[in-house]
């Protein structure tokens, strides 16, 4: 599954909490299909997983792309079965490395 990040005024990793946030926010508004809520059920959880398992701070210093707001359209693409994830941006695709193993 594929989530566009706000990263117009933030890091990744607030970029990351805010979706999430909005996304809860949705969720406990959604009148939608069975299918739509299992959907952003599963974005939910795929950034909470993402927001406790990444190193944000660590790909922050890698890239600075992803350290402050600016013109960078990111795309988290999160496994379905976690825990693989791929941020891409500029035209780059880089696979994260979890902190831990559960």
């Amino acid at each position: 599954m594929k989530i566009q990040l706000n990263t117009s005024k933030f890091c990744i990793g607030t970029g990351a909490k805010k979706s999430y946030e909005a996304l809860l926010k949705h969720y406990f508004q959604f009148k939608g299909s069975q299918n739509d809520r299992l959907e952003l059920e599963n974005k939910i959880e795929g950034l909470k997983y993402f927001l406790e398992n990444i190193d944000i701070p660590k790909i922050r210093s890698q890239f600075l792309e992803l350290d402050q707001g600016g013109n960078t359209d990111v795309i988290l693409e999160i496994d379905t079965d976690f825990p693989k994830f791929t941020v891409c941006f500029h035209n780059k695709t880089i696979n994260l490395p979890l902190l831990k193993i559960n």
